[in-house]
């Protein structure tokens, strides 16, 4: 239900409900993230529980096929720093 397509009030309300669910985020995070998310479901999902920005939270979920897990997956690796 991730891949959820907002294209009026109902199906908005039940993106925000979404990803509030997803997150454990109130609405007022869940509709700013969502803002910032271009209406994609996933993206606002991978942003909150991550904490990156969407940009970030895309190229992660181009990275895994869309998926979600996978996408957290890959923000929450720690980055590689100089070894010494």
């Amino acid at each position: 239900m991730v891949n959820v397509q907002a294209t009026n009030e109902k199906l908005r309300q039940r993106a925000r409900r979404i990803v509030s669910l997803a997150t454990g985020s109130d609405e007022q995070q869940a509709t700013a993230a969502l803002s910032e998310a271009e209406g994609e479901v996933r993206v606002a999902v991978a942003m909150l529980l991550a904490g990156v920005t969407a940009d970030e939270a895309r190229r992660a979920l181009a990275k895994c096929g869309g998926l979600v897990a996978g996408a957290l997956e890959i923000l929450r690796r720690p980055a590689a720093g100089p070894s010494g």
